[in-house]
């Protein structure tokens, strides 16, 4: 079919990217043939692309509600309480998963970035670096920490915090750098860690976004001191609310559980002060089954990511998210992408998001 005699529902409809199509309303050209003949566009009343509803998330099954409902008889829902420990079975399975030594499994990826920040080291006076572009539990947890965030701006290309930017930001009171994996893309590692070693920063990763995301073929969370975890409903791998803590250094981690349990340790009677960011048992009875299928599902959104990018590709003004060189899978928790409106007689961006 010829480019330049499509209609532009032809060509949308051609492209294939379902509801993002309908944001050529109000005359938008991208190629020439503009004519009468063109079908009414959606926003305008016509006939959208995609009629049907996306599929539902979270997905439930019958191993799941088997999981949850043997846990609720067994009666012990706290970690602490003994029986089945389904919070401690996770956490050996996510750990092997993720390919490190240990796993702590908390109440929310909020929870996580918290207790790691906190473990690291970071205290009043302190200050964090850490993107602008990400949610704001990532700012919000610095706070906790009496610490201040210091936001390095972003590469527009792939959306993630710009490691060339890091350096002048870095002072005596530069404590860690707290990368975010955006949508499940790597950030780019090896320049922050890098920078990190050379100022003897602490890197904990918000990977919250970002389960099996691999940068040169190591999985985001595993390429800092510290990797955190989201478990939330929307996330890639949900339980409502939940979150974890992976990494191999033991003492470290020590302390992780030691501020994430109302500062008691595990091994010793020294006590601290510390929050209950514990993961309960029905959180856990909803993720272990999960795990049975969840490389698959994460290899189905790389899949459907890289035919959605050839397909937009053939859009001019729609620029997906870029991955950095050496990224080797993506988590794809979103499909991110920007949104040029000179491409479509300016139209602006709400309308853009409306259609």
């Amino acid at each position: 079919m010829n480019k330049k005699n499509l209609t532009r529902r032809q060509f949308l409809t051609t492209a294939s990217v379902g509801t993002v199509a309908a944001v050529t309303s109000g005359g938008i050209g991208i190629y020439g043939n503009t004519s009468k003949k063109a079908a009414k566009l959606a926003i305008h009343g016509g006939q959208p692309i995609r009629s049907k509803p996306f599929p539902a998330w979270p997905k439930t099954d019958e191993f799941i509600e088997k999981s949850l409902v043997s846990t609720f008889r067994g009666g012990k829902w706290c970690r602490i309480d003994g029986g089945a420990n389904m919070v401690a079975t996770f956490e050996k399975k996510f750990a092997e998963l993720m390919g490190t030594k240990r796993c702590l499994a908390t109440g929310s990826g909020t929870q996580a970035l918290h207790t790691s920040l906190h473990s690291v080291g970071v205290d009043a006076g302190d200050e964090v670096l850490v993107t602008p572009c990400t949610f704001i539990a990532s700012v919000q947890v610095i706070f906790l920490c009496n610490a201040l965030p210091v936001f390095v701006d972003v590469d527009l290309e792939t959306f993630q915090i710009d490691p060339d930017k890091m350096e002048a930001l870095i002072n005596e009171n530069t404590k860690a750098v707290e990368p975010v994996h955006i949508s499940g893309l790597p950030a780019n590692m090896d320049k922050i860690n890098a920078i990190a070693k050379k100022h003897n920063l602490n890197v904990v990763e918000d990977a919250c976004h970002a389960p099996l995301a691999k940068y040169k073929g190591k999985k985001c969370g595993t390429l800092g001191d510290l990797g955190c975890f989201s478990f939330q409903s929307s996330k890639t791998l949900p339980c409502g609310e939940g979150g974890a803590v992976i990494g191999n250094d033991e003492e470290l981690m020590d302390k992780c559980f030691t501020f994430h349990n109302i500062g008691m340790p595990a091994k010793t009677k020294n006590s601290i002060m510390g929050p209950k960011y514990r993961m309960n048992e029905f959180e856990a009875s909803v993720l272990i089954p999960q795990l049975m299928i969840f490389e698959e599902q994460v290899d189905r959104r790389n899949e459907n990511a890289k035919y959605l990018t050839s397909r937009l590709k053939e859009m001019p003004g729609i620029i997906p998210q870029k991955p950095y060189e050496g990224t080797t899978k993506g988590g794809y928790y979103l499909y991110g992408f920007r949104y040029k409106k000179e491409k479509f007689n300016n139209i602006p961006r709400n309308k853009f998001l409306k259609a």
